[in-house]
């Protein structure tokens, strides 16, 4: 039926239909991923990716594609938060310049020798009083509502002082949490049981600084947890404002491990390419039982 030159042309293309089957579909449905690199000055500073701690500086991971918050943050500095776009096959840098927070040095003054006659003269100093040429921005916003005992849930809490006011935004936060919740954020006071947590921050005219609040919970159940703002411009604490937040947290229990690894497993549904090549060599078998 089929003479030999037939024969030979039709088993080289069937196996050219099974590698095409097998090869090209495995290729095409490769996971597209991108280089991120972080560096930071001063270095050593921690990073978090969308939340979630991922190492010092200098660092460079491989991530999937897409949209990440990039936060940097040092004890002492302002952290340095950025939203970016993850390319697949390319390399994104971040060079982050952290600014130190100031100190404030007050110099005591010299009390003047006491004059060597009995007249009494009255200084009246003129005082200057701190205020905000514009309003400065302060908000207080919970994440999340569900936690559980291995991944906290998240208070993000916000400065923005105008580049037009010539005075810091000061301000004073304070965080309630029932028996069997904790916190843990920088700047805040270290502690375990129940109580009040209290974090001081300072934040230059010009500047936007953000605070992750972590609340981790012990014991499953519902909390409510009251966080309180007082802030005020430099140290007139006689012009202070205040914002508050009440808000509940509902604690699970951890999620049956699954694990999280990113290791992609692709399934693929026999489609076109894997019955031609079944008939392929459904094919080359007939042919060859012929020979």
């Amino acid at each position: 039926m089929f003479n030999n030159v037939t024969m030979k042309k039709l088993l080289i293309f069937g196996l050219l239909a099974v590698l095409a089957a097998l090869v090209i579909p495995a290729t095409a449905q490769e996971e597209q991923k991108g280089t991120l690199y972080i560096n930071s000055t001063p270095t050593l500073a921690k990073v978090y990716i969308n939340g979630e701690y991922t190492g010092t500086t200098p660092l460079s991971l491989v991530l999937e594609s897409g949209s990440y918050e990039i936060r940097i943050a040092k004890e002492g500095y302002y952290d340095f938060v950025k939203k970016i776009n993850l390319t697949a096959n390319e390399t994104t840098y971040i060079n982050a310049t952290l600014t130190e927070i100031p100190t404030v040095t007050v110099t005591p003054t010299e009390t003047p020798a006491a004059a060597p006659t009995p007249t009494t003269t009255t200084t009246t100093a003129t005082t200057t009083v701190a205020k905000f040429r514009m309003g400065p921005t302060v908000t207080l916003r919970p994440v999340n509502d569900v936690i559980s005992k291995d991944k906290p849930g998240i208070i993000e809490l916000y400065f923005s002082n105008p580049s037009i006011n010539d005075v810091t935004l000061t301000a004073d936060v304070y965080v309630s949490v029932p028996s069997g919740i904790h916190i843990s954020a920088e700047g805040f006071s270290v502690g375990g049981a129940a109580g009040t947590y209290h974090g001081h921050f300072v934040t230059p005219p010009g500047n936007d600084r953000t605070i992750y609040i972590y609340v981790y919970g012990e014991k499953t159940g519902e909390y409510v947890i009251h966080s309180e703002v007082v802030y005020y411009p430099d140290e007139n604490k006689d012009a202070y404002q205040q914002i508050s937040l009440t808000h509940p947290f509902k604690v699970t229990e951890p999620v049956t491990p699954t694990t999280t690894v990113t290791t992609t497993v692709t399934t693929r549904t026999p489609g076109f390419e894997a019955m031609f090549a079944i008939a392929s060599l459904i094919v080359i078998v007939y042919l060859l039982r012929r020979l």
